[in-house]
């Protein structure tokens, strides 16, 4: 009887951890989705409401806002002011728990374009600037026309800064020692931002 016992806890420990590991290696997360819209919040152009439209989510989901500035904030909708005018890549990553681990995860990136006359543009980009290819896996280049001296800087996901450099019209970027991930690449002529994009490294 001890040893049926045993055997019956044994079992049941083995389902709980076969369990565990089968909700993290296969998550049921069709339809979790995140998105977001956003529009001025104020006359100054510099600060934009941003609404959580994200699908599939309840009372364990968590959000993860990147404003590309530098700036990231667990919440699920806010507005925020951004420092200057200029075009940003806004990031909304959302995870679902389970227990300890997260078991559904999706992300989604939008570009806005934040001026002094208080207009927004969602998906804009310089059209001088051309950047592949993307995915990337060794390396990616960038042509610039018909802009001289440039430079670029990119920034993984969190905002540290992984590589910056000066280039003129064209250049080839070594990235095979990246981590697999999302990297933001901001092109720029002195202090005026012409390009700003997200690149993904597989």
């Amino acid at each position: 009887m001890k040893r049926q016992l045993n055997i019956a806890v044994s079992l049941s420990f083995a389902l709980i951890i076969f369990s565990t590991h089968y909700l993290n290696a296969q998550p049921s997360c069709i339809g979790f989705k995140a998105d977001f819209e956003f529009e001025n919040d104020s006359t100054q152009g510099a600060t934009l409401k941003f609404t959580n439209t994200s699908t599939w989510t309840d009372s364990n989901t968590h959000y993860l806002w990147y404003y590309g500035d530098n700036t990231q904030k667990l919440i699920e909708e806010e507005s925020h002011t951004f420092p200057s005018n200029a075009t940003y890549s806004v990031c909304l990553y959302i995870y679902k728990l389970n227990f300890a681990d997260t078991v559904c995860r999706n992300t989604t990136c939008k570009t806005v374009v934040v001026n002094n006359t208080s207009s927004v543009a969602e998906e804009a980009s310089a059209t001088s600037v051309s950047i592949f290819p993307n995915p990337i896996s060794i390396s990616f280049s960038i042509i610039a026309s018909p802009f001289n001296t440039l430079n670029y800087t990119i920034t993984d996901i969190i905002g540290r800064i992984v590589q910056a450099d000066l280039f003129t019209h064209q250049t080839s970027i070594d990235a095979s020692a990246y981590e697999n991930g999302i990297y933001f690449i901001t092109i720029a002529n002195d202090d005026k931002i012409l390009h700003h994009q997200k690149i993904v490294k597989q």
